[in-house]
């Protein structure tokens, strides 16, 4: 009897044990949470500066597109509000001013696009009187107020001694500078000014160095004006050809302001023809 019980409770053990559950598996290791990413730093007033400035430059380059020109503007302007003093920020509103001065349509708009070209340029001036920008970023936005008031005005007033007092110091300072721009400014000076201080051969002078530093289409142009002017009529149309020939490639020199003066040669090839028929 005490066996059978004995076999009995060994058999009923290994039933149980034979119902008991499988152990849950062991989970494995997980890895520990990443830390949380610190928040960016803010930008510094000097670094927004910097990219406000690259991204004025961006959008003159691409000036050629009208819907860049107050963007570029107000990105300057943004800039020199955060660091008045600043001569990178400064030169290149007197550029932009005088550029906005060149396309304007209207005289009053020239006269007053200019002068601000000028004001800008001699705070530039001002915080670095040794460098080139100033002094020839204001000289020609002076060119622009000149032909807004017209040229007689400007001679009575005096303009033309700060003119030449600006694009002289340019000269001095690199006359390769903008692809010859300060000789291109006096070529287009002697030219420009009524008689009896016109002087075509130095403008021709002054642009064919200009032509010999930088090969720039604005350069072809003004030359091919100053032929006319001379009845040069064959010398006048090579030049036109020049500007008419080029092939232009979006970043390669000066794209915009050569586009610029290409779009206008074929209105002064006709112009030549009919002095020539």
């Amino acid at each position: 009897m005490r066996c059978l019980v004995v076999v009995l409770l060994i058999l009923g053990c290994g039933s149980v044990m034979a119902q008991a559950p499988a152990p849950a598996p062991v989970p494995a290791d997980t890895p520990p949470a990443a830390p949380a990413a610190e928040p960016a730093a803010p930008e510094t007033s000097e670094a927004k500066v910097a990219r406000l400035v690259a991204e004025g430059d961006a959008l003159y380059r691409e000036r050629f597109r009208l819907t860049t020109w107050r963007e570029a503007l107000a990105r300057y302007q943004e800039a020199e509000r955060l660091d008045q003093k600043n001569f990178e920020v400064l030169w290149r509103l007197a550029r932009q001013y005088f550029f906005l001065a060149e396309r304007a349509s209207d005289d009053d708009s020239k006269k007053d696009l200019g002068m601000r070209g000028y004001e800008w340029g001699q705070k530039a001036i001002a915080a670095s009187p040794l460098r080139i920008e100033g002094h020839y970023f204001s000289g020609i936005a002076l060119g622009q107020y000149a032909l807004g008031i017209s040229v007689v005005k400007a001679l009575v007033k005096g303009i033309d001694g700060d003119y030449t007092r600006a694009i002289g110091a340019a000269l001095k300072i690199d006359r390769s500078y903008d692809q010859g721009g300060p000789l291109i400014a006096m070529g287009r000076y002697y030219y420009n000014l009524p008689w009896p201080k016109y002087d075509g051969e130095k403008s021709i002078q002054f642009l064919k160095e200009a032509i010999q530093k930088g090969d720039k289409l604005r350069a072809h142009f003004y030359l091919a004006e100053t032929y006319l002017e001379e009845e040069q009529y064959a010398d006048a149309l090579r030049e036109v050809e020049v500007v008419l020939s080029r092939k232009l490639s979006p970043g390669q020199g000066d794209y915009a302001d050569d586009l610029w003066f290409q779009q206008q040669a074929p209105a002064l090839k006709k112009k030549i023809q009919e002095e020539m028929d």
